[in-house]
């Protein structure tokens, strides 16, 4: 079964054409959202239109645009008012100096920021750049997990797998590496929690722009080796709105987008979703069932 995910709805505009695209197209799996940003909720009507045969998640994210909790915006801002940078979370989350009632606000914050604009609970949560594996991130997330009425239990990404090649470029090993040791014991948290979450994972790039984005995207889907194997990617459409704010990994995404849209046989390849009749996806039932379409 092969999930593949698009993280950064809402980034800006040409993100979010790209995965509504690729969405029509039937080339994703899932989208994922940061509540956080100006387009939200603004472009949340477009994405809900899609939910029939995408997976909507929240991408949680404690490091980029400005925070949704007065909390948040007291303790974990810089001068401008935006997120302080990721090394000073990971930072903080290495020392131990995160607040938990601060992170604990800004979570509850964003996953309400999502179920107020499509009017329903995400299938499934995932962070930006990681920060939701992080030692005092990873028990806000878990205990608002807990506290929130689910129809059913969300899946949680591990960004790591338990075995099997990633389907990485060598070039992003260390990358991989090093969350691969950040994300220690967050799959096992997730199970005593009842939360389903990915058997592998891959997706992992330096995002250097190059000939090599097709292979790379096409690497980490043939790592498949059962169960259910996550494949992030971060397409973006070329640039039409001049007012959008410049992304140093454009020309990357662009990439990825054209090679997502011109890949062969992907629709066919990946899973799409099959809901219950409240809406809810019954993620131990479509990872036995191998994602097969009824």
């Amino acid at each position: 079964m092969i999930l593949l995910n698009a993280d950064d709805y809402t980034l800006n505009p040409d993100v979010d054409r790209a995965i509504l695209a690729l969405a029509d197209a039937g080339r994703l799996s899932a989208a994922s959202v940061m509540t956080n940003m100006p387009g939200w909720p603004g472009s949340a009507a477009a994405l809900s239109t899609r939910a029939p045969g995408l997976a909507l998640g929240l991408h949680l994210n404690l490091t980029e645009g400005r925070p949704l909790s007065a909390q948040a915006r007291t303790a974990m801002t810089v001068g401008d008012g935006d997120f302080a940078s990721l090394s000073r979370l990971l930072m903080k989350a290495l020392a131990a100096q995160l607040d938990y009632g601060v992170v604990a606000a800004e979570v509850r914050a964003q996953l309400d920021a999502f179920s107020d604009a499509l009017g329903r609970l995400p299938d499934f949560i995932d962070g930006h750049q990681h920060a939701h594996i992080l030692k005092g991130v990873r028990d806000a997330l878990l205990d608002t997990i807990r506290a929130t009425s689910w129809p059913a239990p969300p899946l949680v990404r591990t960004p790591s797998g338990h075995g099997g090649s990633s389907g990485d470029a060598w070039s992003a090993l260390p990358k991989r590496t090093l969350i691969g040791c950040l994300a220690a014991g967050f799959r096992k948290r997730l199970s005593e929690e009842g939360l389903p979450t990915n058997d592998t994972f891959a997706g992992f790039s330096v995002f250097a722009p190059g000939e090599r984005v097709a292979s790379e995207l096409a690497t980490a889907l043939d790592a498949d080796p059962g169960g259910l194997h996550l494949v992030m990617c971060h397409p973006a459409a070329p640039g039409e709105d001049e007012a959008s704010p410049r992304d140093p990994h454009a020309a990357r995404r662009a990439d990825e987008f054209d090679a997502l849209m011109a890949m062969p046989g992907l629709p066919e390849r990946i899973w799409h979703p099959r809901r219950n009749g409240d809406g809810a996806i019954d993620w131990p039932a479509a990872i036995a069932h191998g994602g097969s379409r009824p």
